[in-house]
């Protein structure tokens, strides 16, 4: 079937707010209500509603997309202001790490680094079915091994043999997520990133906005952040899509966000908006134009065009002529091939309602166009398999350089075409992952590589089979971690949209069950069994047997019950607490049964779990929060009473996200906020009669999490990292020597070997030691990695290797003497401070009596500061 294109030069269309656009925007019904909502609380009251009405338990379609938008709660009611409100803060976020984590910085004046911790990643490096989502992928323009790739918060990763071993790129500046990225044609040293997540049209808005584009010209070791708009109409921020440069000249780029298109003449220095008012989530160049012709989709789903380089857009209507495209609401992916430039593929993925009293229709059809969109051809497929499904948010297209009749299309199942689209086949390939975001062939070998919610695949062959490639993107994103005291390696984790995993005793992980894995717990004396949640079940794993079994789904309730917290009664394995956000579903025998207590109601709107915390010295009591009501229970939740509000509860703006007590004293209560503004901790001794704020001059900063030792030791996990304190402090040390700048969304404290393991939002699992008191001297060697303060009662003597990349600072504090032996090597890029002052008392950033050394050349030797 072939139709005429019609030009549209103007079309209004409304916009959600910046939190809320693109996360179900195929669901025109939801995003009406949505619409103008800014306030976290009413959004989420819509959309819980809505949900619920529809009976989304019942329609698979819609649990999905609820399950998304419960991961969208949970991230976006942690980042509110003052008034609840939801507000881009990535920017200020971004500033506020760097002031903490970076030596140059004049905002980190008051920030004091712990003398003491030594974090290192323990995983997981690789798993059957990927441990990292990976969106963006690009290509170095003259050497085939060379490859990058960008993930949603763990920033950018490099792989320099064909992508068998990957590192981080940034890793130790603040984290980004990563929209797009060009590595450029003309210096392959320098590099673009496009910040923020790209957000299809089901929602993926979790985490990182776009805060611009960060530029680096030495390959990656440093960057700089370009985020000024030349204009005041708008500005960088909401959802990151697409970044395309453009091949009649290096410095211009086009930078396509839910904010707008944006577009720099003078390699990013400045950036302009675009006259037009489209919003282009795809983009792609003509091969062989030149850049004359720039070919998009904008989110009224209709094919967007430029035919003078970029100067202007306009609009291409394809649903006037096709009732199936009427009213429709989705994704559209583009791809072509250097085989053929002039045919332009198009794939169309979400739901449609051609005719007024028609009910919802899935739609999922493939076009391609070989004039420039004069003709459009619909591809039919004559053997019954269609190119994928209907949900735009697995959507992802790709045409073979070798031969421009192989199209694959990546949409929950990857299908595969070699005659142009007239048959496809399925590929079923063990392990691969089903959610795909991109696939692009690379110009200089041909080489197909698929980005997917799992990792990176590759395919040598034209997409007929595929390599897991993902090996040592180390981008898990976790909710929740634990593990047992009797084994110091082993360790559980739940991921968002990867799952439920396991760690063995020799650093080997696993997957226990897909899904979104979310909390977990070890049976008492036991590193074999496990309680642990995935979506809204509670489950049971046993190791030995790899018996997985369900023991537990929420009853049919008008309310969200997604991410339950799970707890094991400190001395009766058969007692199983399991936190809903309405409340406390409890069992007495193993979870053979379960019955409910500890009503959490009066808190719609943030309908998400706080937290569990239960006292081995007072078994029988337990803590309960979801993110506004905190209660305590004295006889394993029978009987229960409110204890947030009491004296102390002041100031409070952000949800509850963590709750923990004393293991030797049940009064000692510490919780842990939210938000972006006032108050991050509190703690009682009175089991919550009185509180006291605990905030002290931590960061305007998320904090997610609180243990406690039997010492009266505190660390809190924040989205700048890790924070340590005692009773005899007055405040809050940053305890996150080698962790990058990422959340931190748990912490586990093995108080028998004297380590803490912490799980962060798209960085994996990290180690150290705890907190301890300064060394009478050190001896220092290898290759630290990150920022690391080194501090000793006496002489420290140092012959360490600093390698060159942007985030690796090393501070060495010594009353006496700082020595740099015969084998110290500091490296272009690197930064390192030296500082003669009493051990003990950290280390003041940019101290006016501190001396500082930029070690510039790369085969310094010997330093020695006395």
């Amino acid at each position: 079937m072939k139709f005429t294109k019609r030009l549209i030069a103007i079309l209004t269309f409304s916009i959600l707010p910046s939190f809320i656009y693109g996360q179900n925007s195929y669901n025109k019904e939801l995003n009406q209500k949505l619409e103008n909502k800014n306030n976290f609380q009413d959004c989420w009251q819509t959309i819980s509603k809505y949900y619920s009405s529809n009976n989304y338990r019942q329609n698979p379609k819609l649990y999905s997309e609820f399950e998304k938008w419960n991961r969208w709660a949970w991230w976006q009611s942690r980042h509110l202001d003052a008034n609840g409100n939801m507000e881009n803060n990535d920017l200020n976020q971004y500033n506020t790490l760097l002031s903490l984590t970076t030596e140059k910085s004049n905002k980190a004046a008051r920030t004091t680094f712990s003398n003491t911790g030594n974090w290192n990643f323990v995983g997981p490096y690789n798993i059957n079915e990927g441990i990292a989502r990976v969106d963006r992928i690009a290509f170095h323009p003259t050497d085939p091994n060379i490859l990058y790739c960008g993930t949603p918060s763990g920033g950018l990763w490099k792989t320099v043999d064909g992508g068998n071993n990957w590192f981080s790129v940034n890793g130790f500046s603040p984290q980004v997520g990563v929209s797009g990225i060009v590595v450029d044609y003309s210096n392959p040293n320098t590099i673009y990133v496009l910040t923020g997540e790209f957000a299809s049209s089901t929602g993926n808005s979790y985490s990182r906005n776009c805060i611009g584009v960060l530029k680096s010209t030495d390959g990656g070791n440093t960057w700089k952040l370009l985020n000024k708009v030349t204009n005041n109409n708008k500005s960088f921020g909401g959802n990151g899509y697409k970044l395309i440069q453009m091949p009649n000249d290096p410095n211009k780029l086009f930078a396509s966000t839910s904010n707008g298109l944006f577009y720099t003449t003078d390699g990013g220095q400045t950036w302009q908006t675009h006259q037009s008012t489209y919003i282009l989530k795809d983009m792609l160049i003509k091969p062989g134009s030149n850049g004359q012709y720039i070919f998009g989709y904008d989110s009224s789903t209709l094919i967007t065009y430029s035919n003078d380089y970029g100067v202007t857009f306009l609009r291409y209507s394809i649903h006037t002529t096709n009732n199936f495209l009427r009213s429709f609401t989705g994704n559209i992916k583009l791809a072509t091939s250097n085989k053929l430039p002039n045919r332009i593929f198009f794939e169309v993925s979400g739901k449609s309602k051609p005719l007024p009293g028609d009910t919802l229709a899935s739609v999922n059809k493939v076009f391609f166009t070989d004039n420039n969109f004069n003709t459009v051809t619909l591809v039919t497929p004559t053997n019954g398999i269609a190119p994928g499904v209907e949900n735009p948010y697995y959507a992802a297209i790709g045409v073979s350089n070798v031969d421009a009749n192989i199209f694959l299309s990546g949409n929950q199942s990857l299908v595969r075409s070699t005659d142009g689209g007239a048959n496809f086949g399925s590929i079923i390939q063990q392990g691969i992952h089903s959610d795909f975001h991109d696939i692009v062939s690379n110009p200089l070998n041909n080489y197909m590589y698929a980005c997917t919610d799992g990792g990176v695949y590759l395919s040598t062959d034209q997409g007929a089979n595929w390599t897991y490639k993902g090996r040592g993107i180390a981008a898990t994103q976790f909710y929740h971690m634990s593990a047992t005291i009797l084994n110091d390696e082993v360790n559980i984790a739940g991921a968002q949209d990867n799952g439920f995993m396991r760690r063995d005793n020799a650093g080997n992980s696993f997957l226990v069950r897909g899904g979104d894995g979310f909390s977990g717990k070890f049976l008492n004396n036991d590193q074999n069994t496990f309680i642990y949640s995935v979506n809204e079940q509670v489950l049971k794993y046993n190791i030995s047997t790899s018996n997985n079994s369900v023991l537990y789904t929420p009853f049919v309730r008008n309310e969200s019950n997604f991410f339950p917290s799970i707890e094991v009664h400190p001395t009766n394995n058969n007692i199983i607490y399991a936190g809903y956000p309405t409340g406390l579903r409890r069992s007495l025998n193993g979870g053979a049964t379960w019955d409910s207590t500890m009503n959490l109601s009066g808190s719609a709107g943030f309908a998400l779990s706080g937290g569990i915390a239960v006292s081995q010295q007072y078994p029988d009591r337990i803590y309960i929060a979801n993110n506004s009501i905190l209660k305590v229970s004295n006889d394993k939740g029978i009987t229960s009473s409110v204890i947030s509000g009491n004296p102390g509860w002041v100031n409070i703006t952000g949800p509850i996200t963590d709750v923990a007590t004393n293991a030797n004293n049940a009064n000692e209560v510490w919780i842990t906020f939210g938000g972006n503004s006032g108050t991050k901790v509190l703690y009682s001794p009175n089991a919550g009669t009185n509180w006291t704020d605990f905030t002290g001059t931590l960061p305007q900063l998320p904090v997610y999490c609180v243990k406690y030792t039997t010492d009266g030791d505190a660390y809190i996990g924040t989205d700048a990292g890790v924070y340590f304190m005692d009773f005899a402090m007055n405040d809050w040390v940053f305890f996150s020597n080698g962790l990058p700048p990422i959340p931190v969304t748990d912490l586990f404290i093995n108080e028998n070997t004297k380590t803490i393991k912490a799980s962060t939002f798209g960085r994996g699992i990290w180690k150290s030691d705890l907190y301890a008191d300064c060394a009478t001297s050190l001896a220092l060697n290898g290759s630290p990695l990150g920022s690391k303060f080194y501090q000793a009662n006496g002489m420290i003597t140092t012959l360490q290797n600093i390698s060159g990349s942007f985030g690796n600072e090393v501070i060495y504090r010594s009353p006496t003497q700082i020595k740099f032996t015969d084998g110290f090597k500091a490296f272009e890029g690197s930064f390192v401070k030296t500082v003669i002052g009493p051990c003990g008392q950290g280390v003041v950033l940019n101290s006016i009596n501190s001396n500082t050394t930029k070690m510039i050349s790369k085969d310094l030797t010997m330093f020695i500061k006395r």
